[in-house]
């Protein structure tokens, strides 16, 4: 499990609760990722999903003392799934702030495109050898030395 908190689980947990829930019942989920050694971080992501995604809500009457605050997914949100929910937010949200909420799969993403460069450059490689190679067929076959030779 990666220690830091991966915003489309955040997003699912609110689609899966039918894009209402309270805070309380986000931290409970996700209290893990508060108590490791990036839980500043961890924090922060939580806030900016929530700050793009969310609503507060007051919950029952304005004469009702024990009202309490649920979080709600924005209206441009509702019945969409997780996905479309991110898409959303990368095609609309900064991209500074993308890259921060990517982190946890910045490394991945690294070694992904680490790897898809080097198969790259070896397929280059390759296909220029056969290029060249083919190339010298081509003027073996139409070269004047072999007419002047028969």
């Amino acid at each position: 499990m990666s220690e830091t908190l991966d915003p489309q689980a955040v997003i699912e947990f609110l689609v899966q609760r039918n894009g209402r829930t309270s805070n309380m019942d986000i931290v409970r989920n996700f209290s893990s990722f508060f108590q490791n050694a990036h839980a500043r971080t961890n924090k922060e992501i939580l806030k900016q999903i929530l700050h793009h995604t969310v609503t507060v809500r007051r919950q029952g009457s304005s004469l009702d003392h024990n009202q309490g605050k649920i979080l709600v997914l924005k209206k441009r949100f509702k019945n969409k799934n997780a996905v479309d929910i991110w898409s959303s937010l990368i095609l609309t949200v900064p991209m500074h702030e993308i890259q921060f909420l990517m982190q946890s799969d910045q490394q991945s993403v690294d070694v992904h495109m680490e790897d898809d460069l080097q198969h790259t450059t070896i397929s280059h490689r390759l296909e220029h050898r056969h290029d060249v190679d083919d190339d010298d067929k081509e003027k073996d076959r139409n070269s004047p030395l072999e007419d002047d030779m028969t």
